[in-house]
């Protein structure tokens, strides 16, 4: 399915800060000129997720541990050993513990017996082989680990505690209206199990729970471009698109290889998620142009990075990703109101380095100038992309205002 294509605006302008500037922010061509994916809308018969009940009727999706439709205990009841959850309608293995005598719900061990429950619920004619699992959840348990809610960052494991601002309206309210913890991300394969990378459009990618988003659990290892043949479980961003190829978020063009599979490359655009909540304008393993990052160009889709202005613009997550007087900058396309932010390559404003004391209603930085520690940062989506620069810095969230309007929460390198 081709994406709505429009004429670029020539020129640019520069977006200063009220309260706090990012000397970065400028308004780039607004025109896409790319493609979106159609996403398939079905998934495999033996494997379910969350949300509303996929399962046909009597049965429920067991999302804990094996994600296939089972017996609703609730009326069908549970063999012995087991112990029905009225609440999810699963049964579960009970053992006996310490508090009184009562037993313990195990969400984490399968027994024989429960696996041979699911193969017989499961198995038709036509299927030769049982249902694939998903193992358990790695992921640190709450409270502190990746999804749990928060109050701060000194309440998270990765020390970050995203709001609002930091993820949007729609996850926000997906993930329930509250503060969670997250981290920072490139691609899926940066997240913890059970999690994945989502783009914001507003200055960073955070792992969050695939549900939130409509998005596949049982994540497997593939990269975005990759085939995925068994749908979405194939891919480690939970998202099979139309055409049989998984689909994730990638952040630099100029590192494409490492990122995205197949003949995909790092490229701007409306990101083709399963929900509206996950189609922002951000860069994923797609296809652009053919001109490299410096080229001249007149429209978006002459572009690999699928971004021109005057020049095509990169991908990038750090400034070691652009060449010659480039640096990577924060840039917001003139397109939609809220506009987005994103990442890319474009000519340095100024000449202090990172860590550099730093005015910020001035263009002294390389990058743009941190309001809160007056040092100069740059652009991160990982720790990685901060190390070598300054002793002890990670990459976290710092809330900017803009004189263009709104405050944005992007990824910079920090204490």
């Amino acid at each position: 399915m081709t994406a709505g294509r429009r004429r670029p605006r020539q020129g640019a302008r520069r977006s200063h800060a009220v309260a706090a500037l990012i000397s970065a922010l400028v308004a780039v061509l607004g025109a896409t000129g790319g493609c979106e994916f159609a996403i398939g809308d079905t998934v495999p018969a033996f494997y379910c997720n969350g949300g509303p009940n996929p399962c046909p009727p009597g049965q429920v999706c067991d999302t804990q541990r094996t994600h296939t439709c089972v017996p609703n205990c609730n009326t069908a009841g549970c063999s012995s050993g087991k112990t029905c959850d009225q609440g999810t309608g699963v049964c579960l293995p009970t053992t006996m513990g310490d508090s009184g005598g009562m037993p313990e719900v195990s969400v984490n061990e399968t027994s024989d017996q429960d696996a041979a429950d699911v193969v017989d619920s499961m198995m038709t004619e036509d299927e030769g082989s049982p249902p694939m699992e998903t193992g358990p959840d790695t992921m640190n348990p709450c409270p502190g680990g990746i999804k749990c809610s928060c109050g701060g960052d000194s309440q998270c494991n990765s020390k970050l505690c995203v709001d609002q601002l930091s993820v949007g309206t729609g996850l926000y309210q997906a993930a329930g209206s509250t503060n969670f913890c997250s981290q920072p991300c490139c691609i899926s394969a940066d997240c913890p199990a059970g999690t994945v990378c989502y783009a914001t459009g507003q200055g960073g990618n955070y792992c969050v729970d695939p549900t939130w988003i409509g998005r596949s659990s049982g994540s497997g290892a593939k990269q975005g471009g990759d085939t995925c043949s068994l749908g979405p479980r194939d891919c480690r961003s939970g998202l099979c698109d139309g055409s049989g190829h998984c689909v994730d978020t990638c952040c630099s063009t100029g590192q494409a290889a490492n990122e995205c599979a197949g003949s995909t490359t790092c490229t701007f655009g409306n990101f083709p998620g399963a929900n509206s909540i996950d189609k922002n304008f951000a860069a994923y393993c797609g296809s652009g142009g053919n001109s490299a990052g410096g080229s001249s160009c007149s429209v978006n889709s002459e572009c690999q990075s699928n971004l021109c202005n005057t020049r095509c613009a990169n991908a990038c997550r750090n400034t070691s990703d652009c060449t010659g007087s480039n640096s990577c900058e924060y840039v917001i396309p003139t397109m939609t109101t809220p506009a987005p932010i994103v990442a890319a390559c474009y000519p340095v404003q100024g000449s202090l380095a990172m860590g550099a004391t730093c005015d910020p209603s001035n263009d002294q930085c390389k990058g743009f100038c941190d309001p809160t520690s007056n040092q100069c940062t740059g652009v991160c989506f990982t720790d990685t992309d901060c190390s070598g620069t300054v002793g002890g810095w990670r990459c976290r969230n710092e809330t900017v205002a803009v004189q263009a309007g709104g405050s944005y929460s992007v990824l910079c390198c920090g204490p």
